[in-house]
Parts: structure tokens; C-alpha cells; sequence
């Protein structure tokens, strides 16, 4: 990161991006961004968040105050980054990738996604899905569909990363670079798929039951339970 975090900085949720990272204050809930290329530090001051989001140079908040979007930093669309994005529109969830971000419609618990980098990676979204969960990765996405909790991954296949989504009801999903992976709704242990060109999905441990998993760049990482 070009930057430090600021000394003493107490936080209720972080997230990190490649050059910038950003946090919600533990306290007052307000974003507080470090690290800054490309305008990634240029949050809103004043604008209390319940959830916040981190892409490659590009930010998301959802606001406390009726959980609409908010998103600062770069984007190919608008240089920076100001209303590219939906600004009426309440969300249940938020995620923010290399290309594009998404979020889950409150009122229709489908996804609506807008460019960051690339439109043709938004135009691949499945709007008439329903989705309980949702995270976006390098230039693809995924989601838990309502019914059975199955992944539905859309965008830009890289190494299978959208063509080889199991069919199997996952608990949660992250989404690295080219590959994904999930904690299994039975047995708790990890599901990728995607990538395995460092091990990413044939080294995922078995037998170890997971509380939470991230899938990074060319790695991923879990809290055993």
C-alpha cells in the first residue's frame, strides 16, 4: 500500500484493495481510507455506512441511513469514479471487483451490476436471479441463489472460474482472481473451483471444517471452526 493506516484507529469492518485499503470507524461508522493512487482515499466525510467494499483502485459503501450506494476512486467509466453507479436504489449486499461491482437489490434480492472497467463483464449479469449472497472477483462474480444455496458465477470464464461453479449449497462465497471457493452447507469443509495453477483448488484442505473463507489472488485463506 502507498500509505499507513492511521496510528490508533479503532475499526468495525476493513477491506483491502492493491493500492488502497478502507475501514468503517468503530465508533461513528464513517469510512476512513488509506493508500491513494488514483483518488481511492477520496471518501465521503460525512457519510455514516453500515457496510463497505474494496476493489482494485475503486470503493462501495452502503449508507446507514437507507442503505444506497456510495462509491468513490477510479473507474474507466468516470475519471474518478462519482455516479456510475445506482444511487436510488436500496441494497441488501455490496461487492466491488476489478472490472465491475455488483449488489443485491433489496426489494428484489437480484443483482444489479455497473462497469468499473470493462462493460462487457456487466452485460453478462443474470438479472432475473435471486441471490442470497453475492462477491466479485478479478472480472467475474458470483452469487448464492435463494433456492438451495447453489453458486451462480457470471462474467469472464477464466480457468473455469464461472463454467465450473459446483452444484452444491454453499454457506458463504469469495471470489479471488480466477478461481472461487465456498464453505460447503454440510459438512462445513472448503469448495473451489476455478484456477489450480498454485494449488488454489486441489490443495483446499480436507476434512477441516471452516467458519469463514477468502478466496485472494492466487490463494485462499479460512478460520477453522
Amino acid at each position: 500500500l502507498f500509505g499507513y493506516a492511521p496510528a490508533g484507529l479503532r475499526l468495525q469492518a476493513i477491506s483491502i484493495g492493491l493500492t488502497h485499503a478502507c475501514g468503517l470507524e468503530a465508533e461513528s461508522s464513517l469510512p476512513v481510507c488509506w493508500g491513494d493512487v488514483f483518488g481511492e482515499s477520496d471518501m465521503p466525510k460525512d457519510v455514516p455506512m453500515r457496510s463497505i467494499d474494496v476493489g482494485f483502485a475503486y470503493s462501495c459503501g452502503l449508507r446507514e441511513e437507507n442503505d444506497t450506494a456510495v462509491c468513490w476512486g477510479y473507474s474507466s467509466a468516470t475519471r474518478p469514479a462519482k455516479q456510475n453507479y445506482p444511487t436510488d436504489t436500496p441494497f441488501e449486499r455490496l461487492a466491488v471487483g476489478s472490472s465491475f461491482a455488483c449488489g443485491i437489490g433489496c426489494n428484489t434480492m437480484r443483482p444489479i451490476c455497473w462497469e468499473v472497467e470493462r462493460p462487457d463483464d456487466v452485460g453478462k449479469t443474470p438479472t432475473d436471479a435471486e441471490l442470497l449472497d453475492i462477491d466479485v472477483g478479478y472480472r467475474f462474480a458470483c452469487g448464492l441463489r435463494m433456492q438451495g444455496r447453489t453458486p451462480l458465477c457470471w462474467g469472464q470464464d477464466l480457468n473455469g472460474a464461472v463454467s465450473k461453479a459446483p452444484n452444491t449449497s454453499l454457506l458463504t462465497i469469495s471470489t479471488g482472481y480466477s478461481h472461487a471457493c465456498g464453505i460447503h452447507a454440510q459438512d462445513k469443509t472448503a469448495v473451489c473451483w476455478g484456477s489450480d495453477e498454485y494449488g488454489q483448488v486441489s490443495k483446499a484442505p480436507a476434512g477441516v471444517r471452516m467458519a469463514a473463507i477468502v478466496a485472494g489472488e492466487m490463494h485462499s485463506c479460512g478460520i477453522r471452526e
